[in-house]
């Protein structure tokens, strides 16, 4: 790359994902809500290098969330301490090996809490996964939700249809490639599943600290060709006889909202 500019150009066809990383790049955002600046220039910096602040990519308003009109996506090697602090508990400096982001424990199960701190106070989670198996996450924009391998897939899937009758009587998931699960109905009629503390635990290598991702961040209204509107859950399937990757979690835009 031997020059920058402000032009934004369009493709028809993606056929791999090619991070210059590593090399001399720009630095700037590019706006994806309703009401953002298309495409921002910093200017030149340093080594290239991203830093991903999407915002809520969906209006989530069973659980109290809804999509932002000015949210930024932050790529290049600029100044963002305006942006984040990068030493509070919130913030995870994460080290890639290979292209993913080494596991220590992911579970799955209901967390209680607190209401002033809003910190866990208590729960019940289900560790994913076979003991002693170490496993590495991609973390990918252009994935929508929370991507498992087969053998996590199932876990998870058994576990969902465990949560109450409601929710085992209304729940359909698609064992195919980057297939989902889906309630029969909107998502706000399901208020006992996002009021539980449904929640993915995520520890990542080297992190004292960690994620707790709500259920309901996974959690989008669809309308099919009819217009009925059902909820689905972007817990999707990956099958790595399709592609090499599958074989390790994929974290997608909803988990970086």
């Amino acid at each position: 790359m031997t020059s920058y500019t402000d032009t934004v150009y369009t493709v028809q066809t993606i056929v791999d994902d090619a991070w210059n990383y590593g090399g001399q790049m720009g630095n700037g955002d590019i706006g994806i809500g309703s009401a953002a600046t298309t495409i921002v220039t910093y200017g030149l910096a340093g080594d290239s290098g991203f830093l991903l602040e999407t915002g809520p990519v969906t209006h989530q308003s069973w659980i109290g969330g809804q999509a932002g009109s000015t949210g930024e996506l932050y790529i290049g090697g600029g100044d963002y301490s305006t942006l984040f602090d990068d030493t509070a508990s919130t913030t995870l400096t994460l080290t890639e090996v290979d292209g993913a982001y080494p596991l220590d424990n992911v579970s799955f199960g209901a967390v209680t809490l607190d209401e002033t701190t809003l910190a866990p106070s208590t729960g019940y989670m289900e560790e994913l996964g076979y003991q002693n198996q170490t496993q590495s996450a991609i973390i990918a924009t252009n994935f929508v939700g929370l991507g498992l391998p087969d053998y996590l897939w199932y876990q998870v899937v058994n576990l969902f249809y465990k949560i109450d009758s409601t929710f085992n009587t209304e729940l359909t998931c698609d064992a195919s490639a980057g297939g989902a699960c889906k309630l029969a109905n909107a998502c706000e009629t399901y208020t006992n599943l996002w009021t539980a503390g449904y929640s993915f635990n995520i520890l990542f290598a080297g992190q004292t600290d960690y994620i707790n991702m709500p259920l309901g961040a996974l959690s989008a209204d669809v309308a099919d060709n009819l217009g009925n509107v059902q909820c689905y859950i972007y817990v999707q399937y990956l099958n790595e006889e399709q592609n090499v990757q599958s074989t390790q979690p994929i974290f997608g835009s909803m988990f970086l909202q």
